[in-house]
């Protein structure tokens, strides 16, 4: 058997509950480490706004945002995300992401989601990282932005690792969301197809 990386997940509706009727389709993915343990597909009514479009505050939405938000006990996790029908998305895009994802990205994506943060999160979050996060971090920054940014890492002085790790959830959020808007693509395992 390869590894979770082979595995692709695909969301197929029956006749009569397609997306174009007003459902959106939610993927559900409960595990622990690096393991899945149980996977759901959910469909959910689309509410419409008095305008007649469908309101960004629907019903799905709400559900992410608060199963991405729970806090779960010892290595397990949970990861909801709205899908079209018929797109294959590879197994790992679902496990939670931790830090070293920059390595992922590429030099775009990295400066799109730089124009997202403050420097006070970033150099937090690039406190307890290794050179080679840092490195790929600071090469896409101006030479100027870069040297203030190790100056700001180096007079910080010693924090505390729930402070490292709450800047790098936040930045961790914003490729997530700009991953789930399209506005940046996270290089995942080849699917099988």
């Amino acid at each position: 058997m390869g590894n979770e990386n082979d595995v692709a997940i695909t969301v197929y509706q029956s006749q009569g509950d397609c997306m174009g009727n007003g459902r959106d389709m939610v993927i559900t993915v409960f595990g622990h480490d690096r393991a899945i343990d149980k996977i759901a597909v959910s469909s959910f009514d689309r509410t419409v706004n008095h305008y007649g479009g469908y309101n960004k505050d629907s019903s799905a939405n709400a559900y992410c945002a608060t199963i991405n938000s729970l806090e779960l006990n010892g290595n397990s996790w949970v990861f909801a995300k709205i899908v079209p029908e018929n797109v294959q998305y590879p197994v790992d895009s679902f496990f939670p992401l931790k830090f070293d994802i920059i390595l992922r990205l590429d030099d775009r994506a990295i400066q799109r989601i730089m124009r997202e943060l403050n420097s006070q999160d970033l150099a937090r979050a690039l406190k307890g990282e290794n050179e080679i996060v840092k490195e790929k971090i600071f090469r896409n920054m101006s030479k100027g932005a870069a040297q203030m940014l190790k100056e700001d890492m180096e007079f910080t002085g010693e924090i505390l690792i729930s402070a490292v790790k709450e800047s790098q959830e936040k930045i961790i959020g914003i490729i997530r969301h700009l991953e789930q808007t399209g506005e940046i693509v996270i290089a995942h395992g080849d699917m099988i197809k």
